[in-house]
């Protein structure tokens, strides 16, 4: 019964390893500066385009503050 139990939990947390790796579609605007998720008030009513955020971090894009709150790496 251990043994199964153990065997669920390291499955559980592969999958949530690998959820976690894959990329996010983010919204993005002409001439922002941040990259947001679609439901993000401060870009409501505006033209935006859709990419994975990995494109938004190569283009030199940064995470919104209110829609997509990233835990700061401890120094």
């Amino acid at each position: 019964m251990v043994k199964k139990l153990v065997a669920a939990g390291l499955c559980a947390a592969v999958l949530l390893v690998s959820s976690l790796a894959m990329a996010q579609d983010v919204v993005i605007t002409k001439r922002g500066k941040k990259f947001h998720s679609a439901t993000c008030g401060l870009v409501a009513n505006k033209q935006t385009t859709t990419i994975d955020d990995q494109q938004a971090i190569a283009k030199g894009l940064t995470p919104c503050g209110k829609c997509l709150k990233v835990k700061e790496e401890k120094k």
